[in-house]
């Protein structure tokens, strides 16, 4: 083989060699940027959930406590009747036990 078919030869190699660097450089540079925007996609899955948990979590908060504040009104409104019907049937019965203590002892 004559020497200028053996320059081309490694010039030719050489070059190839320069395109293998560079496609290397280049598929470093897409897998970075790649990465990074599947770390901001990560990101932004994270944030929507934690919006929705919270959004969630104060929805059910308020409904909790206005079923509370409905239990504590009708619990209280209960509790008023109870009341009520207590000092009723106390009111009898001191009429009662007095009545009867008139029967026996007289005026």
């Amino acid at each position: 083989m004559d020497a200028q078919k053996i320059q081309i030869i490694r010039q030719t190699e050489e070059k190839a060699a320069q395109l293998v660097s560079e496609a290397e450089e280049q598929a470093g540079a897409i897998i970075r940027e790649a990465n990074a925007q599947a770390e901001s996609v990560k990101q932004d899955a994270k944030k929507t959930a934690r919006d929705y948990e919270s959004n969630l979590l104060s929805e059910y908060r308020q409904k909790g406590e206005k079923e509370a504040s409905t239990i504590t009104a009708d619990l209280n409104s209960e509790l008023s009747k109870l009341d009520s019907s207590a000092s009723s049937g106390e009111s009898k019965a001191v009429s009662y036990l007095l009545e009867q203590m008139k029967v026996s002892y007289g005026n």
